[in-house]
């Protein structure tokens, strides 16, 4: 189907606990040639009120879809504060959403992981990405693909994605959700990877030669 990058900012929210994390993240997007900074959503939960084992980051994406759901928006894109943009990631996003926009069915598009995948296969030997189509920009997750710091859940994903977290027998993370339906899509290359003060979980990141993409941590 159709997509273009303002399609992807149109609904587009970013996770915060703070304003100083707002202003950090706006920074690294506008660098990244974006004019339409997603919404600040502040995502605090007391832990007390869940006996102090809260996974907040995972309960800030299922509120989101739910809202997503209850204002029957056609997709809402989520981003965690420390989302990091690929050098000029706009016009990256644009060429790339020109060729084909996204899988017909897709639930969800993940833009960015934390195995850093290009062509599908990890470094490892397994592969991360089934079905990868003809021009090599998606392929269906499989297990063991992790990250959630940039995502774009579909309107057709929204039940589903609810009701895949209510019905887990314990707190799960919010990228479980992509392996647990057929429709969960990533692209081949990493838009965006996470950094706060610096590169989140270098030992998961299979192709360090590819940080070239992005700006140096801790310049922007």
């Amino acid at each position: 189907m159709d997509f273009t990058v303002d399609d992807l900012m149109r609904n587009s929210y970013v996770m915060v606990t703070n304003d100083t994390e707002y202003e950090i993240f706006s920074r690294r997007m506008l660098n990244a040639g974006f004019e339409n900074i997603p919404a600040k959503y502040v995502g605090l939960y007391p832990k007390v009120l869940f006996g102090g084992n809260v996974n907040g980051c995972a309960l800030t994406h299922f509120n989101l879809v739910n809202m997503a759901r209850t204002l029957n928006l056609d997709h809402i894109t989520i981003f965690e504060y420390d989302a990091y943009p690929m050098i000029e990631c706009r016009d990256k996003l644009e060429e790339f959403f020109s060729k084909g926009g996204v899988p017909d069915d897709a639930a969800e598009i993940v833009l960015g992981n934390l195995h850093f995948i290009r062509d599908w296969t990890d470094k490892g030997g397994s592969k991360c990405l089934v079905d990868v189509d003809a021009q090599r920009r998606f392929g269906r997750i499989k297990r063991d693909l992790w990250g959630a710091h940039a995502v774009v859940v579909f309107r057709n994903g929204y039940d589903k994605w609810i009701e895949s977290y209510l019905m887990q027998p314990r707190q799960i993370n919010a990228d479980f959700f992509n392996w647990l339906t057929d429709n969960c899509y990533a692209t081949t290359r990493s838009f965006f990877i996470q950094v706060k003060e610096n590169l989140q979980y270098p030992s998961m990141m299979c192709d360090k030669e590819w940080l070239s993409d992005f700006p140096p941590i801790g310049t922007v």
